[in-house]
């Protein structure tokens, strides 16, 4: 799937969900957020769909996608 140029980025679950969300949080900039996992979803507006759910590895992609769209901070496990 592609918006104004940018393909979302594929993603993997590493835990489950419920995992994520009531595992020990914090939050950190995106660019220092490859290789964690993500504790709450994220959805970036546009184009206001969840690019990431709790307990998906971010990856690079995820972390490059999420920076063009001014998402700054994310929560990790």
């Amino acid at each position: 799937i592609e918006t104004d140029g940018l393909s979302f980025p594929k993603t993997n679950f590493v835990c489950s969900p419920k995992d994520a969300y009531f595992g020990k949080t914090e939050e950190t900039d995106v660019k220092d957020s490859v290789g964690r996992t993500a504790a709450r979803s994220v959805i970036p507006y546009p184009p206001g769909v969840p690019i990431l759910f709790p307990g998906e590895q971010i990856t690079e992609q995820t972390a490059n996608y999420l920076i063009k769209r001014n998402t700054e901070k994310v929560k990790v496990i």
